[in-house]
């Protein structure tokens, strides 16, 4: 009788390593990025040539209309693209963009999207994935825009172009 409860209590040490291996912490650290922002990038279209080129704005003004200024006019930079954080509890986002302090006219952008609550992981909880709808804008500055990639997943897609 003895030898068999050593017999157990030696399986028993012998699995018990195996089945705390076995056991994953649900409570680690987020490692994962759980950000999926809306990115435009600016361009020009030169009729001459007739090809795109990246149109780079000094002194770039956009505020979320009814919230802060996102971006303000700072000296030596120069953005060609911009990368927004859309409303999470809305399906409508609105932005405003002053191209240029000095010569250009203001413009507003209108997105309307789809919001789905993706789950990354029990370290970093959900996210929000959106899916763009429609994307409008005035045309005081800006010429035209083209959706590239509708569903903002990521914060690595560029999603609109807009022309100016």
């Amino acid at each position: 009788m003895r030898c068999i409860t050593y017999i157990r209590s030696f399986w028993y040490i012998l699995l018990l390593p195996v089945f705390l291996w076995a056991c994953e912490d649900q409570t680690k650290v987020c490692d994962q990025t759980v950000r999926s922002d809306f990115k435009m990038s600016f361009l020009h279209h030169n009729t001459f040539k007739n090809l795109d080129q990246d149109t780079a704005l000094p002194a770039v003004t956009i505020k979320a209309l009814d919230k802060d200024v996102i971006y303000e006019p700072r000296q030596s930079v120069n953005l060609t693209y911009v990368s927004l954080t859309l409303d999470p509890l809305h399906d409508t986002s609105k932005f405003f963009i002053l191209p240029d302090t000095i010569a250009s006219r203001s413009d507003t952008i209108t997105l309307i999207y789809s919001r789905e609550p993706h789950f990354v992981s029990a370290g970093c909880g959900f996210t929000t994935y959106y899916s763009l709808k429609s994307v409008t804008s005035t045309n005081h500055s800006i010429d035209s825009l083209h959706i590239l990639q509708p569903k903002i997943t990521t914060t690595n897609d560029t999603h609109v172009t807009l022309y100016f």
